[in-house]
Formats: structure tokens, sequence, C-alpha cells
């Protein structure tokens, strides 16, 4: 079942038919580098011939055919390489060591299979040529040797090319077998995740390959969603807690009118109330719809080029009557130039909730400072106060729905301001940190500049 399976694999596949490729290509190229080979031996037989031959003649140069025939006894004794023939019109043999043969005038092969002194010759490839008296003259050399050798290379080549298709076959297996595992164990943990299991990760080899590459992924992409598991579960939990009491505030209500309530005038009174704690449940369910669609990303598409300082005045020019009411004190240091990518309306209300808690938390005459700056890469948004600031152990817990120091609930709101902050920053890739001033808290808004 397994070999199966590990035949079908795309790695296996792809190694068989890469080793296919592979092998045709190098059978191409085998027989034309063999084909090149015996083309430069018989080019290099004919010119030592025809070299050969031209020595011959030079030798018995101004002489008889009687002479010729001496010269060639002799050079058929004192060159064993080469074969001669030399013989008369009428065809009889006069001198070499070769039989009679056809007279053919230029480059030819002679065939024959006989026992010689120099073994069994099967093919001499030589240059015939008239000579004195029209007399026939070849000089030849054996291509024995060489076309047994080109006969040969070919099954040793097939014996060579079977062995590689074998062991890249192989290796592909193996190969194969690795990956199949790998894929294995990543389906295993992908099962145990849908069936429940939301703690499993797929594991990491540590070899930094394309596989651990893979897992990485999948396991950052688990981890976030367990964490969006986990803040649905909390939302849930939060959401049902908070909006139990203004429930039973308007089931009270309703009662206390439906029991009590004896004028137009009284029934009046239970309907506004009513109203008024139905109006503060659809704020929440409003925020919470907000937050979910920022989290989606749905609004990067209205991003533009604009200057994050006109942003911040806009925001400080709002407040700076409620910071004064509350016998505050504000202090604004606006750089210029301070170009970010982002959603104006979206930056706006992110300035207003964090401007507005620290109006809110932070008591009578306390100091309120508004800084913005920038450098080459980031722009940098700090609103600081020295008001009771929030604990080190509770700064992460903040920024979850719902989530509020004040456990009794006396000061207005619905704990979902930083929240809503800490949407509005990852969709804009910025990052919020809160930061101890001491006393007071500073939080700081890192931004992407614009170039």
């Amino acid at each position: 079942m397994f070999l199966d399976r590990l035949y079908r694999t795309s790695s296996f596949r792809l190694t068989l038919i890469f080793s296919i490729v592979f092998c045709i290509a190098l059978s191409v190229l085998f027989y034309f580098a063999l084909w090149s080979s015996a083309t430069m031996v018989t080019r290099e037989i004919d010119r030592t011939v025809a070299s050969e031959v031209r020595e011959v003649l030079n030798n018995a140069q101004g002489q008889d055919l009687a002479y010729l025939a001496v010269t060639v006894n002799h050079m058929s004794a004192t060159s064993p390489r080469f074969f001669y023939l030399l013989q008369s019109v009428s065809g009889d043999r006069l001198a070499g060591n070769m039989p009679s043969m056809q007279p053919i005038l230029g480059v030819h092969e002679w065939r024959e299979t006989r026992l010689t002194p120099r073994g069994r010759i099967l093919r001499v490839r030589g240059l015939g040529v008239r000579a004195i008296d029209d007399a026939y003259l070849f000089v030849g050399l054996s291509a024995h040797k060489s076309t047994e050798s080109y006969r040969a290379m070919p099954r040793s080549f097939l014996g060579q090319l079977i062995a590689a298709f074998l062991t890249v076959v192989v290796g592909g297996l193996f190969m194969s077998d690795r990956m199949l595992r790998r894929v294995e164990s990543i389906s295993h943990t992908s099962r145990d995740i849908i069936l429940g299991d939301l703690q499993r990760r797929v594991p990491v080899n540590g070899t930094n390959d394309e596989f651990d590459h893979l897992a990485v992924s999948l396991n950052t992409m688990l981890d976030r969603i367990q964490d969006l598991m986990n803040g649905l579960r909390q939302v849930s939990s939060d959401v049902a807690h908070d909006l139990r009491t203004p429930l039973t505030r308007l089931r009270q209500r309703l009662e206390h009118a439906r029991e009590k309530a004896s004028t137009t005038e009284e029934f009046h009174q239970a309907l506004d109330q009513s109203i008024i704690q139905v109006d503060s449940i659809l704020v929440i369910f409003s925020s919470l719809l907000r937050i979910a669609q920022i989290e989606a990303g749905g609004r990067r598409s209205g991003f533009k080029r604009l200057d994050l300082a006109l942003v911040l005045r806009d925001v400080v020019d709002l407040y700076r009557p409620v910071i004064e009411e509350n016998m505050q004190s504000l202090s604004v240091e606006i750089s210029d130039d301070l170009m970010i990518l982002g959603d104006g309306e979206l930056l706006k209300l992110l300035l207003v909730n964090i401007l507005d808690n620290a109006a809110k938390h932070a008591p009578s005459h306390c100091a309120i400072r508004v800084k913005a700056s920038a450098d080459d890469k980031n722009v940098y948004v700090e609103i600081a106060d020295n008001g009771p600031g929030i604990p080190p152990d509770f700064r992460d817990k903040v920024f979850e729905r719902f989530y509020r120091l004040e456990q009794s609930r006396s000061t207005p709101g619905y704990g979902l301001g930083l929240s809503f902050v800490a949407a509005v920053a990852a969709l804009h890739d910025a990052n919020v940190a809160l930061c101890d001033t001491a006393p007071g808290l500073r939080v700081l808004v890192t931004f992407v500049r614009l170039g």
C-alpha cells in the first residue's frame, strides 16, 4: 500500500520523467559524439593514406614500373601498418601485401575475411590511384579495430545507461519516500487538528528546507487561528457578561412599567430609560462590528497618502476644551511632514480613543503630553500622562475586548477602545506600545513613513 502511494507521488513521477529525458538526451549526445569520433578517425585515415600514396609515387618518380614494384614491396616490409597493392592494367598483382582487387579510383573500402600474419582483417580503407604505365596503386589502413571499438561502445554505453537509469529511479524512490513521510506528517497533524486537537503543530526537522519553511508557516497560521478561536470564546463570554447588565436593567424597567406605571407619563419615562439601555447595547454591537470589519482588512482599499500631523492637530483641537474642563494641562509638540499611507477617518478615531483614555482616566491637574516626530523610516506618535497608569501585568490584556481595569465599571465605557486602537494599528502595519512614565502611561504608536 505504501509502495503504491510512493509510486503515485509527484516527486517520483517527476524523477521518472527526468530520468527518461536525461537518458534520451544522453543517448543523443553519445551517438553524436560517436559519429563525430568516427568521422574524425575516417578523415585521419584518409589524410594518412593520401600522404602515404604521395610518398610512394615520389619515391618512384622518373623510374619505370619495375622500380615502382620494388618500392612498394620495400614499403610493405618496412611499414606494417599499411596495406599496399600494385597491379597491372590487366589486373595482375605486381607488388604489395594485398590480393588483386577491382581497380576503383579514389577513397573506398576493401572488405575481406582472411587470416594474415597480422591477424584477421575485415576492413581496409584506402586510396586507389593510377601510377606508371596506367598501373593501379592502392594504399590503405586497417579500419577493423576502430570498427570493432565503435560496435562495442554502444553495448557498453547501453549497460551504463541502464545502470544510470536504475540509480536515478532508486534515488527517486528514496527522495519520494522522504517527501511522502513529511507530507504524511503534515496530513496526520491536520487530521488531528480537524478532530479538535488545536494544540498539535507540524513538526519541524531543523533542516531549513522548503518543508521546514512550510511547517513554520503552517504553525504560525495555526497559532493565529488558535488565538482567534480563544478570542472568539473570550468575546462570546465578555459579550454575555457585559450585555447581561443592560438587558437585566431593561427587563426590570419593563416589568416595573407593566406592574407599577399607571399614567402615560410613567410609561413614557419607562420607555425612555429602556431606549437608553437598548442604545447602549447597540453601541456595543456596533463597536464589535466595526472592529471585526477593520480586522478583516476591508478598509485597506481606501488607503491614501496623508499627513498624520494634520490629523493629530485636528484631534488635539477637538479635545483641548475637554482637557481644560477637567482642569488638566496639555502640551503639544507635532513635527511637520509626517507622511504615511492610511485611512484618515480610522486614524482620527485611533488618536481620539487614546487621547480620550488619557483625559478620562487621569485625575485633575494632571499633565497630558502629545508629541509626534519622525525619522527616515518611521513616524512616532506619543500620548502620555502622569496619571495612575496601567500596571505592567495588565498592559497586554487591555487590548482585549471588554477588558477593563476597573472591575466595578463605574467609569463610562465598554472596554472596547483599546481593542479598536489595536485593530486600526494592525490594519496600518503600525505598532502600539504601552510604556511607563513613572508615574503615568505613555502610548507610543509607530507608523511606517512614506518617502
